[in-house]
Parts: structure tokens; sequence; C-alpha cells
């Protein structure tokens, strides 16, 4: 299932999803492999200096990057 989901997803292209760089099973299990956001952080961190407008584009954005997973078939769980 989750090598499914690799297959999936590393077809999206869009400034909003973090890429897939990989994905695999090891003895460990299958794992999937994604591109190393630098200073990213939970939004509950990120969000306090912002005001209501900043909030709502940001809100927006994220939105926007996930209907286009839908669009793509994907759906965001």
């Amino acid at each position: 299932r989750l090598l499914r989901e690799a297959a999936a997803t590393r077809a999206l292209d869009h400034p909003g999803i973090v890429k897939l760089l990989g994905a695999g099973d090891s003895e460990r299990g299958p794992y999937l492999v994604y591109e190393l956001l630098l200073g990213a952080q939970p939004l509950d961190q990120a969000l306090p200096e912002l005001d209501r407008a900043e909030r709502l584009a940001l809100f927006r954005r994220i939105a926007d990057a996930v209907a286009h997973a839908h669009e793509a078939g994907v759906v965001h769980r």
C-alpha cells in the first residue's frame, strides 16, 4: 500500500507539495524518502507572528496544493 502511495505522489509537481525522492522496501519494511525542508516548522509554531490576512493567504496556498493532489487522484490523508 505504501509503495502504491509512492507511485501516486511521485507524479505530483506543485510548489506546495514536498517532493518524493525515493521509495523502497527493506528488511525493516517499506519506506518513503522526501526532500528535506530546511527551516520547516509545525504550523502552531510558525503562525503566531502572522496577521489574519497572512494566515488566510497561507491557508489558500495549502488548499491549492491539496486540490492539485486531488485532481491527480491522490486523496490527502
